[in-house]
Parts: C-alpha cells; sequence; structure tokens
C-alpha cells in the first residue's frame, strides 16, 4: 500500500479533511488489509475497533478515499442514525451487487438492541452477503455493554477484526507537529522534541495535551513557549 495521510481526531473547528490526516504504523496495517478485502470480488463483514479518538472516523474517511482510487464508492453512515436508514441500505444491497457500506459509530445502533430485536441487522447482513458486498462497522475497543440477541451475536462474530494502535515513538514528533497545526500554532523543532519525551505515546494523550495548551494560551494570552508548554503538562 502506498503511503497516504490518515487518521488523526481534530479539534471541534475543523473538518475532517484528507489533507488533514497524517498516516503511522498504528493504523497502516488495518488499512492495507481492509483495502484489499473491500476490493475483492467476495462478501466482507470486518470491525474496525480503535479507542477513544483515536482517529476512527478519520480512518473511515481514508478508507473511503483509497476505496474511490479503485474506482469503488463507499457509502459512509452513522450508528446513530441507522434505525431511520437501515432499510434503506439494506435495499441498496438487495439492487446492487458488491456496495460497500461503512458505518462510523456502529456501536451507537448496537446498543439499542435487545433481544428480539435482530431483524434489520440481520436482514442488512444478509442482503450483504447475498449482494457480495462489503460492510465495515467501526466500534470503541470495549466489547462489553450490549444486550443484542444470539443472531446479531453470530454476525458479529464472522466479522474480521482489526484494532487502530498506537503510534511507533519515532513517530511521536511528527504527529505532535500536525496536530498542534490542526489547532492554529507551530512549535519549533526543539519544542517537539521536549515534547515527544513526555506526551503520552498515544493520539488521545496528545489531543489532550495540545487542547490544554490551545487552552492556556487562549486564558493567559500567551504563545506556547517552554513555560507554557510546561504548565500543561
Amino acid at each position: 500500500m502506498t503511503h497516504h495521510q490518515l487518521a488523526l481526531p481534530m479539534a471541534t473547528r475543523l473538518g475532517y479533511r484528507g489533507d488533514n490526516f497524517v498516516s503511522h504504523s498504528g493504523v497502516e496495517e488495518a488499512g492495507r488489509h481492509l483495502l484489499d478485502l473491500f476490493t475483492s470480488l467476495r462478501f466482507q463483514l470486518a470491525i474496525l475497533r480503535g479507542g477513544a479518538q483515536s482517529g476512527k472516523t478519520h480512518f473511515s474517511l481514508y478508507l473511503c478515499d483509497l476505496l474511490q482510487d479503485r474506482g469503488c464508492y463507499p457509502v459512509l453512515a452513522e450508528g446513530r442514525s441507522l434505525h431511520e436508514k437501515i432499510d434503506e441500505y439494506t435495499k441498496a444491497f438487495e439492487k446492487h451487487e458488491g456496495r460497500v457500506l461503512l458505518i462510523d459509530d456502529a456501536d451507537r445502533y448496537l446498543e439499542t438492541l435487545h433481544p428480539g430485536e435482530s431483524g434489520p441487522f440481520v436482514a442488512l447482513v444478509e442482503a450483504c452477503r447475498l449482494s457480495q458486498g462489503k460492510l465495515l462497522l467501526i466500534l470503541p475497543s470495549e466489547r462489553d455493554g450490549f444486550q443484542y440477541d444470539e443472531h446479531v451475536a453470530s454476525r458479529m462474530l464472522s466479522g474480521i477484526e482489526f484494532e487502530i494502535h498506537p503510534p511507533e515513538e519515532h513517530e511521536m514528533a511528527t504527529l505532535i507537529s500536525r496536530i498542534a497545526k490542526q489547532r492554529g500554532f507551530y512549535l519549533s523543532p526543539k519544542k517537539i522534541q521536549f515534547l515527544s519525551r513526555r506526551v503520552g505515546r498515544d493520539i488521545l494523550s496528545i489531543v489532550r495535551y495540545l487542547d490544554r495548551v490551545q487552552h492556556l494560551s487562549r486564558v493567559l494570552g500567551a504563545s506556547a513557549k517552554f513555560p507554557l508548554l510546561s504548565d500543561a503538562l
């Protein structure tokens, strides 16, 4: 797979755009395998898991871009509105072979299902299977808290699972620099090196730290110099 930009959580004011993404090793393996699966000629059900602010939504948009480059045109759905849309997606699978559906925050839908309410989800998966479609459920890392019945559980167990992992230590400088730029401030290489040794090696830690820097900068009317960077740790 070619080296693409990818998957960072951003401040609310920033839009989800490809040029705001940056790739790291924790997402590249999942991206490579999902691209291969979803450009095959067979039915595929996959599950992507990641922690809070690990870049799951960005990953789904990144995957959409890659699939479009391969001539596929996926639909990206939201779990919170799936109750209203699921019949529409099922009918689309029934009418067209090889469709690709990605459901972000699929837990928002699955957590509402109780025993005896599996029909629409089972129908969606079966329509996808019969049409050689592809379905990706994007979920948090936690696997507890669902009350759905065995019909949903059996479909979930049949899915191929992937996980978004933390970046490697040598990737921290690039990630800190990119996320800082997303928040509108520049950090010199010396400051980035300083932070790379002190901020937790995961996306959520970087985001929370830089949000504190941004907040202190606004409250104190100070620029992101070493005293402020230290205070935010």
